[in-house]
């Protein structure tokens, strides 16, 4: 019994001792796995996929504007912080740093999931007319996103 106890002692200092070495490797691989993407190709707009208070996402869709990959940007957010829709916080920052209002179409919505604002980006696109999308949002969210 001791001999079974000490003996899964050691597997488990051991399993701990490689998850340690390791771990820098595995959150790599599983961060990739997370990652999808490929260099943007000209479509009729960029879509700013909501979720990101640092502004990363609005900006980097108003760029592919400017380097007219598409001629304008859906901007998608539900309300949220005192009442505001997240597009109108992302598109008053893409402003503030300089893109004109012009690129920016504000598309609140009311979605809680990814799935949720999936299918409300579909019917918005339909309504729109947009058939092809670069897809803008944070790299370890665009194989769900996607």
């Amino acid at each position: 019994m001791k001999r079974a106890i000490r003996l899964t002692g050691v597997a488990a200092l051991g399993l701990a001792l490689a998850c340690a070495v390791f771990f820098p490797h595995i959150l790599a691989a599983l961060g990739s796995f997370l990652e999808k993407s490929e260099p943007p190709r000209p479509a009729d707009a960029v879509y700013v996929a909501a979720g990101d208070p640092s502004g990363n996402r609005i900006l980097t869709a108003a760029q592919l504007v400017r380097q007219q990959y598409a001629p304008e940007v859906i901007v998608a957010g539900p309300e949220g912080v005192y009442g505001f829709y997240e597009c109108d916080l992302a598109i008053s920052f893409a402003e503030r740093a300089g893109y004109p209002k012009s690129y920016f179409i504000r598309f609140p919505n009311h979605a809680l999931s990814t799935r949720e604002e999936a299918s409300a980006a579909a019917a918005e696109f339909h309504q729109l007319g947009v058939k092809r999308v670069i897809l803008v949002t944070s790299d370890y969210h665009t194989r769900r996103a996607g």
